[in-house]
């Protein structure tokens, strides 16, 4: 006789040799059976099982699992040819679409992937092209913070230099906004750097020209048949 274990979802392993307890012989447990016969080598994904009273070969598809609609992995249990919407198979990519028996690349999903993941990467480049902005702008070699807040600030008063010039501000007047005080700007390194009308008016321009550059350089990598992976590197910014 051949000794075979039950074990979980009926599944037969052995054959075993159980121990012989002294006094007592062999005791067997209660989810062992006796067969006359050794079970023959099952199939490939199939193991051997007990229905009933009599050992059959079934399908075994135990373990990870993925989803034909989403690729996703799940863990199965069951004996028996996978239910559909279930396959063996793990989803090569995200560009892959069940086709009934196989994963197979599925061009509308690909195409869709594919402006998904531009979008995002354009994304990326506003994001960079955003933190260059704020950065900080040179002008007359020094540089001056140029957030948000800093730009407007800075076209604040080069509206005012402007307005001073048109009514007579000559250059080299330091007091054309306040007849008391040198008018100066703070730069980076917290330095004051004295300014004339003209010189605000002319630091204006550099200011927004220097976002402008940057807005344009922007789309250019944007608008690449092939964005660079690089895009953060200054080879390709102004």
């Amino acid at each position: 006789m051949y000794m075979y274990i039950v074990e979980n979802a009926g599944v037969l392993t052995g054959p075993v040799e159980l121990p012989v307890t002294p006094g007592i012989g062999i005791q067997m447990p209660s989810n062992a059976i006796q067969l006359a016969e050794p079970l023959a080598e099952p199939a490939r994904n199939h193991v051997w099982a007990l229905l009933g009273e009599q050992p059959e070969q079934l399908p075994d598809y135990r373990g990870t699992v993925y989803d034909t609609a989403s690729g996703a992995e799940q863990h199965y249990n069951e004996l028996g040819d996978l239910p559909e919407g279930l396959t063996r198979e793990p989803r090569p990519s995200a560009d892959h679409a069940w086709a009934g028996e196989q994963w197979a690349i599925d061009p509308v999903l690909q195409a869709a992937n594919a402006a998904k993941a531009r979008k995002l990467l354009q994304a990326d480049i506003d994001a960079e092209r955003d933190r260059r902005i704020d950065a900080g702008v040179e002008f007359a070699g020094v540089t001056f913070q140029s957030r948000a807040t800093d730009r407007e600030n800075i076209a604040g008063a080069a509206q005012l230099g402007f307005m001073a010039m048109v009514a007579g501000a000559q250059p080299g007047d330091l007091r054309w906004s306040n007849p008391d005080q040198d008018f100066a700007w703070i730069a980076t390194d917290n330095s004051l750097v004295p300014m004339d009308a003209q010189t605000v008016v002319a630091f204006g321009k550099a200011a927004a020209e220097r976002k402008q550059t940057l807005i344009f350089a922007a789309r250019q990598i944007k608008d690449m048949q092939s964005i660079p992976a690089d895009f953060t590197d200054d080879k390709w910014w102004p």
